[in-house]
């Protein structure tokens, strides 16, 4: 296959799985109007039968969209070769977790939650380490994911004032997704 094919294919994609990341969300809110975010972790919708479906593919989409994002960023912006691999791994381990939690839903309690903070951890740890190495060719653009890593750790505070995860959870992925797509928008701006 071509190789601007192959780009195109995977810019679609990548802005699909931004979408998704944002919609999907809402879209089970609306389908399941007596959620409440308060009581509720965002893991619900994937119990529900009028929105498990739904929710369990965009996360198996998201986590991939997520690896192919991350990957393609590490090879773009990474300028030290011998920190690839180490990031890379951590990515797919923080990828996986994300495709498990979609599979073991809240069903079977004890491997989602092992999944899912799992998840948010590494992934948090991706972000804040891809900065870290960065930040070693561009200080000012590393600070960029280091502090984004920060306000993705500093997003579990707000486990305390509620009683349930939906709120630091909506707050983790709003910064995934900005990070991603700022990222991704950036890698445009490079080639374009």
């Amino acid at each position: 296959m071509d190789s601007i094919i192959i780009k195109l294919i995977r810019r679609i994609y990548i802005s699909s799985c931004i979408a998704i990341g944002i919609i999907s969300p809402i879209v089970c809110y609306f389908l399941l109007p007596e959620f409440n975010i308060k009581q509720h972790p965002l893991s619900y919708f994937g119990i529900v039968e009028r929105t498990n479906l739904f929710w369990q593919i965009s996360l198996i989409l998201i986590s991939i969209g997520l690896y192919i994002n991350g990957s393609k960023r590490i090879d773009e912006l990474i300028k030290r070769k011998k920190y690839h691999l180490s990031i890379r791994i951590l990515l797919f381990i923080a990828c996986s977790c994300l495709f498990l939690t979609a599979i073991f839903t809240l069903k079977y309690n004890y491997w989602h939650h092992l999944f899912a903070i799992s998840f948010f951890l590494v992934y948090n740890f991706f972000v804040f380490i891809f900065g870290l190495v960065r930040s070693l060719t561009y200080v000012r653009r590393g600070l960029f994911s280091v502090l984004i890593g920060c306000s993705m750790l500093f997003s579990s505070i707000l486990l305390l004032p509620f009683p349930s995860y939906g709120i630091a959870e909506i707050t983790f992925t709003s910064l995934v997704i900005f990070w991603n797509t700022v990222l991704f928008l950036k890698s445009l701006k490079l080639r374009g």
